[in-house]
């Protein structure tokens, strides 16, 4: 038997008494028996609150754990690294699918009756296939994007864009500059700049994630750290790094979507509004929790397609 979800720090279930934790970022209210990490971006754990509950065990993919870990140390005594998709803990069942994210990201469903998508992206991309939409009577779904301003393009129309405007920025100023984040869509085009042949430099953050994915099967091909501007090339840089940029450089995120200049490219590691609405339409979930991003306006719309939809965030 389970309760209902509630947001405490992270996605908080109660499954037959124990208390499951789902991507904390904040101190829960209550002690969780079990913690999930979906995957290893920082708006979904938080190390403080992770260390701070070290007879909880904690679920998470061996990549996750890789990228969580090369900087932090996880205090846990009881640390699982999934080997295999299928677990039991404290008598409940959890099975494990790809969400198709970043490396390393995992939706769940947990005892065959509650699925939990994380961050999804349900595109086929250069670098990873697409994933499973899971069925269960109840969906926590993330919303990033569940407005219908973000409504992207098809993923291949959107890689002939970026292509296009490599090769021109390349041709009229023997370089050109990315930004996007990383792990995600930073690796996803180090992959997609290996068609061309021009060398692709890379920020030190990225080079080590990407070297992550390469140790998972994932070729990107051949790639550099970027020790300054000087070489011709393409650069890839930190979304962040675009705070300072001089009007020269591309944009690549799902945010993207809203901006009018053509280096604004919405490509995203996060499914769009009408990619949402076909995973729930399709897990045929008798109820729907949103979380994240327009967590509020999906849920809106969601009651307005008769589902039974409420908001965690």
């Amino acid at each position: 038997m389970s309760i209902d979800p509630a947001y405490s720090g992270g996605i908080e279930i109660l499954v037959r008494g124990k208390r499951i934790l789902l991507d904390p970022v904040r101190m829960p209210e209550s002690k969780p028996d079990i913690i999930i990490v979906s995957h290893a971006h920082r708006d979904h754990y938080n190390i403080k609150v992770l260390n701070s509950f070290p007879d909880a065990t904690i679920i998470l993919s061996n990549e996750t754990y890789n990228l969580i870990t090369r900087r932090n140390r996880l205090k846990s005594k009881k640390i699982i690294k999934l080997e295999e998709n299928y677990i039991e803990v404290e008598d409940i069942q959890f099975e494990f699918f790809e969400a198709n994210h970043i490396i390393g990201s995992r939706q769940v469903l947990i005892d065959g009756e509650i699925a939990y998508t994380g961050d999804i992206c349900l595109e086929k991309r250069i670098i990873f296939n697409p994933p499973k939409i899971l069925k269960a009577n109840t969906l926590i779904i993330e919303a990033t994007y569940g407005n219908p301003l973000y409504i992207f393009p098809d993923r291949k129309i959107l890689y002939r864009k970026i292509l296009k405007k490599i090769i021109r920025d390349f041709f009229n100023h023997g370089k050109a500059i990315v930004y996007a984040r990383s792990p995600g869509v930073a690796q996803e085009l180090i992959k997609l700049f290996s068609k061309l042949k021009i060398d692709v430099y890379v920020h030190k953050a990225i080079y080590t994630h990407a070297q992550l994915y390469s140790e998972n099967g994932c070729n990107l091909n051949r790639y550099y750290i970027a020790d300054s501007l000087n070489e011709e090339g393409v650069y890839i840089y930190p979304i962040w790094f675009g705070k300072n940029d001089e009007g020269l450089g591309i944009f690549v995120t799902g945010w993207a979507a809203i901006e009018k200049e053509d280096r604004f490219i919405p490509l995203s590691s996060h499914s769009g509004l009408d990619k949402l609405l076909k995973y729930v339409e399709e897990s045929n979930a008798q109820r729907i929790y949103t979380v994240y991003g327009y967590a509020r306006k999906f849920s809106d719309i969601l009651r307005k397609h008769d589902f039974d939809a409420i908001s965690l965030w």
